[in-house]
């Protein structure tokens, strides 16, 4: 199942989708809103896989929103009355781009692109997930379990992968790429490290090896990492 939300500042037009997106067995609406901002708090909180995302809204251009979610946000499909964002949408790796008055039929198109990219990442046949991050012009698909750590560098992160010689740099928020990673077998162990635990070679309430590497625990988060060191008798 594919949960999804719409983002439009009409109603009419959020209506018509809403009904569109209920008649897509494997798609699951479980949210409608006016407003971009107001749509922030539940992206951020929960397990989103989609976005239907218009455009030309007063309270913020949906081009500007997506860019702002960086590159670990959900698939996105925009839905706007004017074409030429089009070129802007496909820029920062939209799956589509669907023109109003919308179309079923090529929603449903639309929706089979989402398909095989989940596919690509191996997520229809298991839980592994992936994030699509861009690195020196293009977009890199990476498997979570694959990224040893990530570090913070302002309004960048460098990623830390499995079998790759340099990381990837790419602009994303730390916030952001700790609510996706939380609970699936990462941990933030200093503001500007979040660390794969299945890596970890040795560690003690001050620093971690980590992959050859040595990182350092923030006083801030000590307390949690030494409660992880007790209950695995590290």
């Amino acid at each position: 199942m594919i949960r999804c939300i719409a983002i439009d500042d009409e109603p009419l037009a959020l209506v018509q989708l809403a009904r569109f997106i209920e008649r897509v067995p494997e798609l699951e609406l479980v949210g409608r809103f006016y407003s971009a901002d107001d749509a922030l708090r539940q992206i951020e909180s929960e397990k989103i896989d989609l976005i239907f995302l218009d455009i030309d809204m007063p309270d913020c251009n949906g081009v500007d929103f997506a860019r702002k979610l960086g590159s670990a946000a959900p698939h996105i499909i925009f839905t706007t009355a004017y074409p030429q964002y089009a070129a802007e949408g496909f820029r920062l790796d939209a799956v589509d781009y669907l023109l109003k008055p919308l179309s079923f039929s090529e929603l449903l198109e639309a929706v089979d692109k989402v398909k095989r990219r989940q596919r690509q990442c191996g997520s229809g046949e298991s839980d592994e997930e992936c994030l699509y991050v861009k690195n020196s012009g293009s977009v890199v698909r990476l498997k979570q379990s694959d990224i040893v750590y990530v570090k913070g560098m302002g309004e960048y992160v460098q990623i830390k992968a499995r079998n790759m010689i340099a990381p990837i740099v790419t602009l994303e928020s730390m916030h952001r790429l700790e609510g996706l990673l939380n609970g699936k077998g990462f941990m933030r162990i200093h503001r500007s490290y979040i660390i794969n635990l299945s890596y970890l070679d040795k560690a003690n309430s001050n620093n971690v090896e980590i992959s050859g590497e040595i990182l350092p625990v923030g006083e801030t988060y000590r307390p949690l990492f030494r409660e992880y060191l007790k209950s695995r008798h590290l």
